[in-house]
């Protein structure tokens, strides 16, 4: 009986040890993994997306580079000559209503995600369909540890041969899920033919760390992305909203507005896009200036002043003709630039809200 006894005891014992060790074990990938890191000494330039209002910092090295209205990239601001950055951080949101989109989101695809959101730690998936040898690792993500970015739970995954970046990259991605909202954070870092715009991985790491999400979009106000113009921005949905071959068109129609006649009770807001083949962004204010000026309408034009909307320093004038308005041309980079029409007039009597309203919205232009 005592063999018996001393037996189980050390079967108990042995038991005991290794449930012990696979509960530290499991402990150690899931429930406490630590967070990524305190935010690091050195990083003060705060940067607030002007649409959805998340803030992160970035050490003075790094640029950032608007990727379209839902998207921002990180890099050196010291780049090799080539068609693009091969080492950066990069920042996407997808929102309540654009969870169905397909290639307006940097590094989303509504299928690739649910395949993502589906595996567990240490387990790996290729999220396209491609059977080709050679190809299919390419999509290939693991996902590892999770963590934590200001004390809100993210899920982590790795990439170690990302498709169209060099041998040697590394993709890390973090997704995190809030009031709603998917932010998608990510870096390339690594591969054997980055030079002077390298991105240490740590920093990489440490800005990431650095991330805290904003307010989401209020309720009764949508969200525009324009393939067509190459902006977004946030608009009451009590506003009709066309887009024409004249821009982005907003217009809402006040209780004493006649029919047939020139606005002098509501909302009118025009956005477009355009380009210009020489010259300065200056030039071409000054050009547009002088064409509106020159009109066989012969309207009267205030004189141009800067204005800065949603963090974009432009022009502004106003024009007096058939009708009254305001023009204003922001820089878009690459020769582009962005023309806001703005009709908008409210009777004197009453509170001036349509102006509340419009600059609201233009607060949260982004490109």
């Amino acid at each position: 009986m005592k063999s018996n006894k001393a037996f189980f005891i050390s079967v108990f014992v042995l038991l005991a040890i290794i449930v012990s060790a696979a509960a530290f074990f499991i402990k150690d990938r899931v429930v406490d993994t630590p967070p990524i890191g305190d935010p690091p000494m050195g990083i003060e330039n705060k940067y607030v997306h002007p649409l959805f209002k998340y803030s992160i910092s970035v050490p003075e090295e790094l640029q950032i580079v608007p990727n379209g209205g839902t998207n921002i990239l990180i890099m050196k601001k010291e780049q090799e000559p080539g068609p693009g950055p091969v080492n950066f951080i990069y920042i996407s949101v997808v929102t309540p209503d654009t969870m169905e989109d397909e290639g307006n989101i940097y590094n989303y695809n509504p299928g690739q995600f649910e395949r993502l959101m589906g595996l567990k730690i240490g387990k790996s998936v290729a999220v396209a369909d491609i059977d080709q040898p050679g190809i299919a690792e390419r999509f290939t993500y693991t996902r590892v540890d999770d963590t934590k970015i200001n004390g809100l739970p993210v899920k982590r995954y790795e990439n170690t041969s990302p498709w169209e970046f060099p041998n040697g990259t590394t993709e890390t991605r973090y997704v995190l899920e809030n009031d709603g909202y998917i932010y998608i954070l990510g870096s390339y870092t690594g591969g054997d033919s980055v030079g002077v715009s390298a991105l240490d991985p740590r920093v990489a790491h440490q800005v990431i760390s650095t991330f805290k999400p904003g307010v989401p979009i209020e309720t009764g106000w949508k969200q525009l992305n324009s393939s067509v113009y190459g902006f977004t921005i946030l608009y009451p949905e009590d506003l009709d909203h066309q887009t024409t071959t004249e821009g982005e068109r907003f217009l809402k129609v006040g209780p004493t507005q006649s029919l047939g006649t020139e606005l002098f009770d509501g909302i009118s807001l025009v956005i477009r896009s355009g380009y210009f083949e020489s010259g300065t962004f200056e030039d071409l204010v000054a050009a547009k200036y002088d064409e509106i000026k020159n009109d066989q309408t012969q309207p009267q034009l205030g004189e141009k002043k800067q204005i800065s909307i949603a963090g974009k320093e432009g022009y502004i004038f106003s024009v007096s003709g058939l009708g009254e308005w305001t023009q204003t041309y922001l820089p878009k980079g690459n020769n582009e630039y962005i023309e806001i029409i703005n009709n908008t007039v409210e009777p004197s009597n009453r509170e001036q809200t349509y102006k509340k309203i419009v600059d609201k919205m233009l607060d949260t232009l982004a490109y």
